[in-house]
Formats: C-alpha cells, structure tokens, sequence
C-alpha cells in the first residue's frame, strides 16, 4: 500500500514545465521487445535447484537463479527488482537506483570500453559509472530515450537473445537502444467502478474505440503511464499489451473534438497522445485526466465509451480512480 501511495506522488508533485526530474517506476521499458528493467538479486543455491529454475527462466525469457546479482530485461512481474527509483543529481544527470536492494545501475569495472556489462552496484555519491545522460529518441520513439553512460560515453542496449545490457556505441533508431520510465496502472471510473479497456474481441487492433468494462481482471485493462522523455508529470498511456497509444480525436483544424469516442492508435508525434492527472481536490485520491497542455477537456465515463469532453472538477463521471497495473504474459 505504502509503495503504491509513493508511487503515484509522481502523479501529483511534477514541475510540468521543467526538465525531466526523476520519479519512481514500476516498469521501465526496454522497446526493443517491450521488457522489463529489473534487477535479481544474487542468492546460493544448489547445482540442482538452479538447473531446475534455469529451465524454467528460459520459458520465460530469462533465467532467473544466479550467484550474483545482475541486471536484465524480463516480463513484468510487479516484484521489487522492478521498482527503481530515478534520481536527477544535476541538468541532464541521473542515477538510476533499486530501493529495495540500495544498488544503482553500473558499468562493470567502471569501463570505457564497448561491450561492458551493466551491472547492480551499492550507490557510491558521485560515482561517474552511475550516472546517466537522457537523450530523446527523435526516429521512432519519441515516447522514448536513449541511456547513454557519462563515464564512457556509450549507450545502454539489450541483446535479444542473452536478455543481457551492455554499453555501446548509440545506434539512433534501435528499439534495444530505447527506454521509456512507466507506471503499470489500471483506470477505473469513480462513478461507474468500471474501468477504461479497448473494445472487446478487437483489442490488439489499431483503431478501435476505448470502451468501460466491469472485468477487473482483464489483461486489457493495464496501461502504461509513460513520463515525456524531457519533463515530468506529462504523460503518454499506451495499452500494456496493444502497445497502441490512447489518442484524443481532432477536426482538419487541430481542434479537439468532442462527443466522439476515443480509439486506440499507433503512436503518432503529430496526434494528442499527451495528458496530466490532477486531483479533483486537495487530498483527493481522484482525479481528472486532462489534455495537455490547456487542460481544458477531459475524459468522461459515457456509459458503454470512454469519450472527451470539456472539464468540469465536479461531474464525477469525469473523476478517475488509479489503481495498481497486474502480471501479464505480454
């Protein structure tokens, strides 16, 4: 409970006109294959026991026993390995630390070299091989950012088959090059207790309208809250499975339209895909999900479609209720 309060803070305390300041995230995408960031901590175990959960790791995609703690990429799991902390420690400088096993992500061996591990480390202040430059993605992913190490000066990349992150030279375009800082989250209406999903039966497809549903536990009700790669508290939402991107409709004059249902679509700079959540009141666990930046038109529970509509703080249809994202196989 407590993770979860601190966790959406990030929501609520962002200087929305500065540059990116660091928050908590509960999933930071790799975009190569969409995976997780995650950090398994090194235990001892017998020669028999780790053959058992090697075959099991690799059904999944990554062993997952180890004698040393390592970094890599896996499915979300919603488990503290996940959980990291992104701090700014000057312009343009972050390092990027696991709370609940204090290490930071590091360069093995402070190396200058290509090819060198990313490894978890204990935080050493001012540790040159646990700082981070972010650099906006501006071929694919603009949702996204490149890591790149302010000791060597190389980029952070994920090998697709060993799941292992290493620095190298920046390739601009390459998904396994590519972050993005998410909060795995699920939308539920405060008013109606149902919750923002694409249409059922035609979820994976591009285009499709968003509707409300009662199914708390679909898998389709999970959404990826992703920070703009270059200030805080603005934020794109991506279906964590679709991987198609909430986008608010506009007329030929790049006006916001109203009364339309709103789809999911493929990511697109020119599209309103940008939004803020703001609490309806001081001390409020609800809020309204605005357009950025005017603020001025906001999501609205319509009884079978999630539409858009002008901002009203006190219609409750418009009052959203954020809960914690779920374990899925995507």
């Amino acid at each position: 409970m407590l993770r979860s309060s601190i966790i959406l803070i990030v929501l609520l305390t962002s200087n929305l006109f500065s540059q990116f300041n660091g928050g908590k995230f509960n999933n930071v995408l790799n975009l190569g294959e969409y995976k997780t960031l995650e950090l398994i901590p090194g235990q001892k175990v017998s020669d028999e026991s780790k053959k058992v959960d090697d075959i099991f790791g690799s059904i999944l995609g990554t062993p997952k026993t180890n004698e040393n703690p390592i970094i890599t990429v896996g499915l979300f799991m919603k488990n503290a390995g996940q959980l990291w902390n992104v701090t700014k420690v000057s312009d343009n400088e972050y390092v990027i630390f696991n709370d609940s096993y204090k290490m930071a992500l590091s360069i093995e061996g402070s190396s200058k070299e290509e090819n060198a591990k990313v490894i978890p480390e204990q935080y050493i202040k001012d540790a040159p091989q646990q700082v981070f430059h972010m650099i906006r993605d501006s071929v694919n992913f603009r949702y996204g950012f490149y890591l790149k190490s302010k000791h060597s000066g190389l980029t952070l990349q994920v090998d697709k088959s060993s799941k292992q992150i290493t620095q190298t030279k920046m390739d601009y375009g390459n998904p396994f090059q590519v972050w993005a800082f998410s909060l795995r989250k699920k939308i539920r209406n405060s008013s109606s207790n149902q919750y923002i999903a694409p249409e059922k039966n035609k979820a994976i497809l591009a285009g499709v309208k968003l509707q409300m549903t009662k199914d708390e536990k679909s898998t389709f009700n999970n959404w990826e809250f992703i920070n703009h790669p270059t200030a805080s508290g603005i934020y794109y939402i991506m279906n964590s499975v679709s991987k198609f991107f909430i986008t608010v409709p506009k007329n030929s004059q790049g006006e916001i339209e109203t009364g339309i249902g709103i789809k999911q679509l493929n990511y697109d700079k020119n599209g309103q895909l940008l939004f803020q959540f703001k609490t309806v009141s001081e001390g409020s666990n609800r809020y309204l999900i605005s357009v950025y930046p005017d603020g001025n038109y906001s999501f609205i529970d319509m009884g079978n479609s999630l539409e858009i509509i002008q901002t009203e703080n006190s219609k409750i249809e418009q009052q959203w209720l954020i809960e914690d994202g779920s374990f899925s196989l995507f």
